[in-house]
């Protein structure tokens, strides 16, 4: 490549209604960035154009200097729907051909709903190939989508924030090995062994013990002004414009194949979202008529007798197939629906809980200051509305208990005169229960 060359790069990433933008360019072996902050890119105001970044000002807020090469947007790694999977002999093309053909056997979706997904391939510890696949929910990023176009930017790529920073470690003078990220909803885990990328774990509320070991973070909840222009900054203090810049200077490695060889290649843009449709037994009698529609149509040289003779067959061939057809789709409906009470009861006797024994530590750990007004069960978990003057004692009672993790608040909430709150939380099972060994335990 020509080291006189200039190669220019957009990385983008939304916080809440905002877009941060990061233009990243490199001459040779430099690089160097500017980056914004769009208040309220995707408020409704601005997608009405009414004032703000809205309109034509949306556009021109995001414009970029010169002429990029591409357009990629990071999308947090909590938010995706991952899966690790070992390879074994197939290839990873042959793993994406598997995914696309049934993505309900690897992600948590209906048959039907439309994903954004790709596959990142890795060697792990003991020399297993093994591959993460990530996926984003279309209806979850499409309004992002929707924004961006008609703002006039067309995306080249979709990574995980995982992925980004790959390249953007390589910016400190000991170069981090774990990275976690933390945000409001959640929080991720990523690992890696020099350039490449070699694990990923996430999930809700808040990390887990041993994300204390991880030498560098991402606070996806800060709000700085920004990262200024090729400024310096912290490995234990980068915020949402860095992973921005991750996703920019990941792309950068990209252009130049020899820079780039070893850098995550995952693309959630890879796989076009498709639309799976499936007709039932009314649905071919209608594809049976439109047959007969079509051919009376092309017969109009055909005298009436020879016309009406031939509707005569096809209705005939349609009433000898339906009944088939009737049997197949009542069959593959009872067959849904075992998969599902299958899949229900191996799940509740995972998480199987005695109601007695839950009752009785939910009541132990209660404080005097609360009370419940509901309780529910769930495969999972418990939900209830609490009565309380200190909810926040309540909560981290109950957090405390070895029973019971992830206490949140599940939207309902009213404060009455005395400061008598009443609110809806929501909490899971431990797993597996403390007293899952119990021979003698209450029934």
């Amino acid at each position: 490549m020509n080291p006189l060359s200039k190669r220019s790069i957009v990385g983008l990433c939304v916080v809440g209604d905002d877009l941060v933008v990061v233009d990243a360019s490199a001459r040779g072996d430099q690089i160097r960035w500017t980056a914004r902050r769009v208040q309220g890119f995707l408020s409704e105001s601005a997608q009405g154009g009414a004032g703000g970044a809205g309109g034509s000002g949306g556009a021109e807020a995001i414009a970029t200097e010169g002429k990029a090469t591409g357009v990629t947007l990071v999308w947090p790694s909590h938010r995706t729907l991952r899966r690790d999977v070992a390879l074994g002999e197939q290839t990873l093309d042959e793993l994406r051909a598997a995914v696309s053909e049934t993505p309900d056997a690897f992600f948590p979706v209906s048959r039907d709903e439309a994903l954004l997904w790709d596959a990142h391939e890795y060697t792990d510890a003991d020399g297993v190939r093994r591959a993460i696949l990530c996926a984003v929910r279309l209806r979850d990023i499409e309004p992002v989508l929707d924004r961006l176009g008609s703002a006039g930017l067309t995306l080249g790529r979709i990574v995980p924030s995982a992925a980004s920073w790959s390249a953007l470690r390589y910016a400190f003078d000991e170069i981090p090995s774990r990275v976690l990220e933390r945000a409001s909803g959640g929080w991720s885990i990523a690992e890696y062994e020099g350039v490449r990328w070699t694990g990923l774990r996430a999930g809700f509320g808040a990390p887990p013990p041993d994300a204390n070991d991880a030498d560098a973070m991402c606070d996806w909840s800060a709000t700085p002004q920004g990262v200024g222009e090729s400024s310096a900054f912290h490995p234990g203090s980068m915020h949402a414009e860095h992973a921005a810049l991750g996703a920019a200077m990941l792309d950068l490695a990209r252009i130049d194949a020899q820079d780039g060889a070893s850098m995550p290649t995952i693309d959630l843009l890879r796989a076009r979202p498709k639309r799976r449709f499936r007709l039932g037994a009314l649905g071919w009698c209608g594809v049976a008529a439109a047959a007969l529609v079509l051919s009376l149509l092309t017969l109009n040289d055909v005298s009436e007798a020879r016309a009406t003779e031939r509707a005569r067959v096809l209705a005939a061939e349609v009433d000898r197939l339906r009944p088939g057809v009737e049997r197949v789709e009542a069959l593959r409906a009872r067959n849904d629906a075992l998969v599902q009470a299958h899949n229900r009861l191996v799940g509740i006797e995972s998480n199987y809980r005695p109601m007695a024994r839950t009752l009785e530590e939910l009541t132990r750990v209660t404080p005097a200051s609360s009370s419940f007004d509901r309780i529910s069960f769930a495969d999972s978990g418990l939900s209830v509305r609490a009565i309380s003057t200190a909810t926040a004692d309540l909560m981290g009672a109950i957090e405390g208990s070895p029973l019971f993790v992830r206490v949140l608040p599940m939207g309902g909430r009213s404060v009455a005169p005395g400061g008598v709150e009443t609110v809806d939380l929501g909490f899971n099972f431990e797993t597996p229960p403390p007293f899952a060994s119990d021979a003698g335990g209450t029934p």
